[in-house]
């Protein structure tokens, strides 16, 4: 018999993780409530749009169970593609530009991009982007969820552009 938060019990060690057992419960609870035995939560997708006139700044977030950011996308949307020859240059002739994506470094190479990225263009399905001043992480990702080849990359000022959907 052991004491653990001031319960008695028993300790257990299960798969390799050590468990207690309070004294009446059942071991799928035990389990349970000990949380070495739960999966990952799928973290959620919010998202948020300021409508600004001509052009809306929006964004995609991917947050987990505790209200935590993982990942977001950052976009401009062309509100309305006759009224301004202006936006429509800044945009490459797309309603969609694409700002910014970042994921926080320990959530990275676990698919949260390429899920904010389907989610975006589950959004607008029949529209292309505007993918500017790509960073060579950007670039990697851009090439693996939208399957283009160094040949559809523009050459930009700085970095490399894209005008397309993703495929």
């Amino acid at each position: 018999m052991a004491e653990f938060n001031g319960k008695q019990g028993v300790w257990r060690t299960i798969g390799g993780r050590k468990v207690f057992i309070v004294n009446g419960q059942d071991l799928p609870t035990a389990m349970k409530l000990s949380g070495k035995f739960t999966k990952e939560k799928t973290p959620k997708i919010e998202e948020e749009e300021k409508n600004m006139g001509d052009i809306s700044n929006c964004a995609l977030y991917m947050i987990d169970e505790n209200k935590m950011p993982i990942a977001y996308i950052t976009y401009l949307k062309l509100n309305d593609m006759k009224k301004s020859d202006l936006y429509k240059s800044m945009f490459g002739g797309k309603r969609i530009a694409i700002e910014m994506i970042q994921v926080n470094e320990e959530f990275r190479r676990k698919g949260y991009a390429t899920k904010l990225f389907k989610k975006l263009q589950s959004k607008y399905p029949n529209e292309e982007m505007r993918f500017g001043q790509l960073e060579p992480d950007g670039e990697k990702l851009l090439k693996s969820i939208a399957n283009i080849t160094d040949s559809e990359l523009l050459e930009g000022h700085q970095r490399r552009t894209y005008y397309g959907k993703i495929k």
